[in-house]
């Protein structure tokens, strides 16, 4: 069981940048001690220097101390609360930061244009003193200059002078490096008259060197006359020391003047600049600020609307989610690993017959009392390897049927996680399944009911199909018979037709329940395509010359050509390939009246791939649209009327479209018209053979080969059949029937009716030391079938060949046959040609392996004497074309002639010679060249003997 699912992730209250709070102790530390320092500095105490620091010291850490502690404790709390989860939900975009940082910069602003205003003031009022004790010197020295004239005039006369001149030249020096230091001052200043007070002061500096010089002079001399005139000359200096004070003096009222003024200036520019500061303040910070509040409001306004929305939005999700889960019959759960808290919908309660009123759910009774006791194992197993794992399981479960609707649950489940990917839970559905459970139990009875009866049709047709078989056997077998004795005895033209309708009306049935076979074992999924490497040009000739007489009948023109280039060889069923075109083919015949029939082939790319396309062209009547809607319907014809005229089961085109499909293409109507005849179109994945040459038209020879071969077709074998054959047959006409067709050939024929007396017969041959040759039985008979009667004899050790004779037409039935250890077979209705052909091979002796003189199957046919004659005197030659090739090491030009020779050879009456062309080509594909040497020589016997037949010679 699981955890609730865990509350929305919320934000956490983010730690301030430490360099904020920095930046706000260093504002504040400067501005306290500008503040400190300024009343300090005033305060009307009298105390030095060193207490007025120490007391701006003591009030400074006063003042820095605690706001330094509430810095740290802030940052402090700020921290803790970084950890906790708040509901605090912050709106995208919200300019808190920005405001913070805007008033942050205003208060440094401004604090720095404070401390620069009293920086200021302080260098001003600095300024002003020292200008103040310039004056006061300055006027001083003016002073010093008019007593030392008044000495200097005195001195002369009264020798006591001279003291008081040289004390008031010591005093005017002293002041004099004061006016100095401060005169240093007015150089740096950014007014004129400073300058030019600094200038003048420079020049009293020169005056003050002279006088000084002049006085020292003066001191030392004693004659009159000299004392006179050095006299004169420092009444002239200090005279003019004292004009150059004036001027200084001047000029120092008028520089403080000035500077007066630039005070007033510059406090106007202050005051103007912090009400601009002020200003912005106000609408940088304060209007944002409002406006930030104002849109909070708004914002808080609207979530609590949306909030009230969301709410009723919740509520009426979880009355759907209810609605939803009771229409699903799913419930769900949780389970909290911490607290140990199961909780269970609505739905759940309702499932389990249970009241949410009355009863709580715990995992320990959900466990015992809701499941059937046979499931609780698995269900605990379950959440045992979910919780380990973490996996999830899905189980289909009984219930306990405290509610009897509901009998079968769907319960899955899964482990419940954090954000994090701490597991707290599990959690999961419960679905009611007990409908579906009914009905794929109804629909698994319904499968098998349809599978019963899929058998049951199967074993209908199979049942069928001997049935109509076996008559079948009998009525061609006997009508072939009583055909070829009449035409030997000249009989009437109308017994002869009349044994001729018979065997076409036999055939015909024979090739509608070929029909209705086919359609089955397609619509059952039994029929298997066999590709194979098959001759293209050769087939589409096959069947132009299967189908020709029928045309020429009709008065029309069969035709068959190439498109474009096609390859020679390629993958295919040749079989389905023949049987599509045979009935696309025999459709335009048997419903053209007049014109031609054409038969064309080539290749195109469409979709990304080649396909190889045959199309059939008529000349007949076309057909309307409704009539076009009922093509390729099983047992439907355009018109009823044709069916009428033309007969047939309406299968042919169904089954051509199926057997496309089923060979990865399809077969449509390209066009049609009443009146213009009809286009039908075969295609197929075109799937060419590497080796295989690319041909853009069909060899004449080639057609007459083909020619040959249905000409040949249409007559049975001259074979001999020489051997002790047992026939195993319970059907007395069929019995009369085939050992007639086996002695006709030359064989010694017993006949058992049944497979037990003919597992007597063969012990009692085999005692009298005459054992047979052969068994030809029938898999179908009383007492023991010819199943059991094979699987007998192979179980005893025969070896003796065995033919199984079947009228079941299925695959699986044949294949039914060969691995009870039959041999071979043959199909009802019997083939005379083939099933002697058949036993001949079986009862080849070993100088049939290399025999001295060979005859073609169509040597006593006039029309094709001729041709049979050509293509065995040069059949040496191309033996001895393959052997050249081997001897070379060109095996892909060996395989090609050993392909062509073997189609060849059968066309011409040469059944043997193909065998052993087939089983060399065989031999080269599979195997290494080396192992094909005995085959090789049997083929060129073969072919020597051909050609001694050919031209009547023998071996001397």
């Amino acid at each position: 069981m699981s955890a609730p699912t865990p509350p929305m992730s919320r934000p956490r209250l983010r730690l301030r940048a430490w360099w904020t709070d920095v930046l706000q102790f260093v504002v504040l530390t400067v501005m306290v001690e500008l503040a400190l320092h300024e009343a300090v500095v005033r305060a009307p105490i009298d105390v030095s220097d060193t207490v007025r620091s120490l007391l701006d010291a003591v009030g400074l850490a006063v003042i820095i101390g605690p706001l330094l502690g509430w810095t740290l404790y802030r940052r402090h709390v700020d921290a803790r609360l970084s950890q906790v989860q708040t509901t605090t939900f912050r709106v995208p975009g919200s300019p808190h930061h920005r405001v913070r940082i805007a008033v942050h910069a205003s208060l440094l602003v401004f604090g720095a244009l404070v401390g620069g205003a009293l920086w200021g003031h302080l260098k001003a009022e600095d300024a002003r003193r020292a200008e103040g004790e310039l004056s006061t010197l300055v006027s001083r020295q003016r002073l010093h200059a008019e007593r030392m004239m008044r000495f200097a005039s005195a001195a002369d006369s009264e020798p006591a002078e001279i003291g008081q001149l040289t004390n008031e030249l010591a005093s005017l020096l002293e002041d004099a490096r004061r006016v100095d230091v401060l005169a240093d001052r007015l150089s740096h200043g950014t007014t004129a008259t400073a300058r030019s007070a600094w200038s003048v002061l420079a020049r009293n500096r020169a005056d003050r060197d002279s006088l000084r010089v002049s006085v020292e002079a003066f001191t030392l001399l004693t004659f009159p006359a000299e004392r006179a005139r050095v006299a004169d000359t420092i009444q002239q200096r200090a005279d003019a020391l004292r004009a150059h004070t004036e001027v200084v003096l001047d000029l120092l009222q008028r520089h403080q003047a000035e500077s007066v003024q630039q005070g007033i200036r510059a406090a106007w520019v202050m005051a103007a600049f912090l009400f601009a500061m002020l200003l912005g303040i106000a609408l940088v910070v304060i209007e944002p600020a409002v406006r930030l509040l104002r849109r909070q409001h708004v914002a808080v306004t609207t979530r609590s609307v949306e909030f009230e929305r969301l709410a009723q939005v919740a509520q009426r999700t979880a009355q759907q989610l209810a609605d939803a889960q009771s229409m699903a019959r799913l419930g769900s759960w949780s389970f909290d690993s911490a607290t140990r808290h199961l909780q269970w919908s609505a739905e759940l309660f309702q499932l389990f017959g249970r009241d949410s009123t009355q009863w709580t759910p715990t995992p320990e009774l959900v466990v015992d009392d809701q499941y059937h006791p046979d499931e609780v194992p698995v269900l605990l197993a379950a959440l045992q390897h979910t919780q380990e794992t973490g996996e999830p399981y899905s189980l289909l479960m009984r219930t306990a049927e405290r509610n009897p609707a509901v009998r079968w649950v769907r319960a899955e489940g899964r482990v419940q996680r954090r954000a994090d990917g701490t597991r707290v839970g599990l959690m999961g559905t419960v679905m009611d399944v007990t409908d579906a459970i009914e009905r794929e139990e109804a629909l698994r009875q319904a499968q098998q009911y349809a599978e019963g009866a899929n058998r049951s049709k199967s074993e209908f047709l199979a049942n069928m199909s001997h049935e109509i078989r076996t008559p079948l056997t009998a009525i061609l077998g006997h009508t072939d018979l009583l055909r070829e004795e009449a035409v030997r005895s000249a009989a009437p033209r109308d017994q002869v037709q009349g044994l001729e309708t018979i065997q076409r009306a036999g055939e015909h049935l024979l090739t509608v329940l070929n029909d209705i076979l086919d359609i089955s074992r397609i619509e059952a999924g039994r029929l298997e395509i066999e590709p194979v490497a098959c001759d293209l040009p050769a087939l589409l000739l096959d069947v132009e010359s299967l189908m020709r007489a029928r045309a020429a009948a009709k008065g029309l023109t069969l035709e068959t050509r190439l498109r474009n280039t096609v390859p020679s060889r390629v993958f295919a069923d040749p079989t389905r390939v023949r049987q599509i075109l045979m009935n696309l083919v025999g459709n335009a015949v048997k419903f053209t009246a007049y014109g031609r029939v054409t038969i064309e082939a080539g290749v195109e790319r469409a979709e990304g791939q080649e396909w190889l396309t045959i199309t059939v062209d008529d000349t007949g009547p076309g057909m309307t649209e409704q009539q076009e809607s009922l093509l390729f319907q099983p047992f439907m014809q355009a018109d009823g009327s044709v069916t009428r005229r033309h007969g047939g089961t309406g299968l042919g085109l169904a089954i051509c479209r199926r057997l496309a499909t089923l060979m990865g293409g399809h077969v449509r109507l390209v066009h049609t018209a009443p009146g213009r005849g009809s286009r039908f179109e075969l295609r197929l994945v075109l799937q060419p053979i590497a080796s295989a040459a690319c041909v853009d038209q069909l060899d004449s020879t080639r057609l007459e080969l083909a020619d040959a071969a249905a000409l040949g077709a249409q007559r049975p074998a001259v074979l001999a059949l020489r051997g002790r054959i047992l026939l195993a047959e319970d059907g007395e006409d069929n019995q009369r029937l085939i050992a007639l067709l086996l002695r006709t050939a030359g064989a010694e024929v017993t006949v058992a009716p049944n497979g037990r007396q003919a597992l007597e017969a063969l012990e009692w041959a085999s005692a009298a030391g005459a054992p047979f040759d052969l068994l030809v039985t029938d898999m179908q008979m009383p007492e023991m079938d010819g199943y059991t009667l094979a699987a007998t004899l192979r179980a005893r050790g025969e070896t003796m060949p065995i033919i199984a004779l079947t009228a079941h037409a299925m695959a699986e039935d044949r294949a039914r046959c060969l691995d009870a250890g039959c041999d071979d077979y043959a199909s009802k209705p019997i083939d005379r040609a083939a099933l002697i052909a058949t036993c001949a091979h079986w009862l080849r002796e070993e100088e049939d392996l290399f025999p001295q003189v060979l005859y073609s199957e169509m040597s006593r046919e006039p029309e094709l004497a001729a041709l049979v004659a050509r293509f065995a005197s040069a059949l040496p030659d191309r033996v001895a074309t393959i052997d050249v090739a081997l001897r070379e090491g060109r095996v892909d030009k060996a395989v090609q002639a050993a392909h062509q020779l073997k189609g060849a050879a059968g066309s011409y009456g040469y059944p043997a010679v193909g065998d052993l062309a087939r089983e060399l080509e065989q031999q080269l594909l599979r195997e290494s060249p080396d192992t094909c040497g005995p085959t090789m020589d049997r083929l060129q016997h073969f072919a020597r003997a051909a050609q001694r037949g050919a031209q009547g010679m023998t071996l001397e």
